[in-house]
């Protein structure tokens, strides 16, 4: 497949930069020092897998042992094998096409209650429309559905920013197949007006959902973190590719690349909570130079101003679509192609 004009215009620049910074060593200097920054050694939401607490689709197989399983069913604390494989299809997008699901059906594909895609369905996310089916009394159907692939651990289904194209789609796939990870699920209780009691105990409450009990992170000395803050989601970040690598042979959309990252084989690589792992998100409001600008800077892992690359025509700082942008690096497919960074 030719490089599209996005995919040139990087590697260009990126050809360009390199050989001026050759010829200045206080430039050169200043420019790698920007690359050492921890700002860009945070790990940003769009290179990040996540999985929700309270996603409906868990199964008894996914329980340490059976009676964990049994534990969850009365709605106390217990702990989730997440294998990798499992992660993978938790986090997987969902394809919500016209003439769509009825609600119901979309809301298990989701692991979501149904109230929560009419509450998508008011914002905009979803497109939606009732029909009686043949032959059956009752209420109508409510069938929905997305123009783009819907991300099932984002909160309102948008997937991340599209300045970063259709990467997220296929992050899941590349993580190693051995991988797995024993994880505390505690029930989030809330007292009411007839329901007393302590709230960190499981009965007497009012059960509300699941949360995680993050596991904290391992450190770059192998020290570990604990951290034992009760979340929402926990995050697991991936190797992110750089335009440096991919001209160095590195970056050619082999899965072994991600199997065999040094982060990995150190087994430090663990979900934890976002403020753990200090993640970075991108602002969907931000304006069209600051959307390039850290696009840029990410993909050329901080060599990079957004200044130096041409921006080809079409290329914008919305999060709506999911892949509409910067399709040409990150894959350019709406199945979640390869990318080049």
């Amino acid at each position: 497949m030719p490089l599209e004009q996005l995919d040139l215009n990087l590697i260009e620049a990126y050809d360009r930069v390199r050989a001026e910074l050759g010829k200045d060593p206080a430039r050169l200097g200043r420019r790698v020092e920007r690359t050492l920054r921890a700002s860009l050694r945070r790990p940003m939401r769009a290179w990040c897998v996540g999985v929700r607490a309270g996603d409906a689709r868990f199964t008894w197989g996914d329980m340490a042992d059976e009676n964990d399983g049994l534990i969850a069913c009365k709605g106390y604390g217990h702990t989730v094998m997440l294998r990798s494989r499992r992660l993978a299809e938790l986090c997987a997008p969902v394809a919500l096409r016209y003439p769509g699901k009825p609600i119901a059906e979309a809301a298990l594909m989701l692991g979501r209650p149904e109230r929560a895609l009419y509450h998508w369905v008011e914002r905009g996310v979803l497109s939606s429309r009732t029909e009686h089916t043949p032959g059956r009394r009752g209420k109508p159907t409510r069938w929905v559905w997305s123009a783009y692939a819907l991300d099932p651990t984002a909160d309102d289904g948008r997937p991340p920013w599209s300045v970063w194209g259709t990467l997220w789609q296929s992050l899941g796939k590349r993580l190693p197949e051995d991988a797995s990870w024993a994880l505390r699920r505690v029930p989030r209780m809330r007292k009411g007006v007839r329901h007393g009691g302590d709230v960190s105990s499981a009965w007497p409450g009012l059960f509300v959902g699941w949360d995680w009990e993050c596991p904290g992170r391992v450190l770059a000395d192998g020290r570990l973190h604990e951290c034992g803050r009760v979340c929402k989601k926990l995050w697991l970040p991936l190797p992110v590719w750089t335009v440096g690598k991919y001209l160095a042979g590195r970056g050619d959309a082999d899965e072994e690349v991600w199997k065999h990252d040094p982060v990995w084989d150190a087994g430090r690589c663990r979900p934890a909570c976002a403020k753990c792992l200090g993640m970075r998100y991108d602002n969907p409001r931000s304006g069209r130079d600051e959307a390039w600008n850290r696009f840029v800077t990410g993909i050329s892992g901080g060599l990079l101003y957004g200044r130096e690359v041409a921006r080809p025509a079409g290329v914008m700082g919305s999060r709506e679509g999911g892949g509409d942008v910067a399709g040409a690096a990150c894959g350019g497919s709406g199945d979640g192609g390869r990318a080049i960074a």
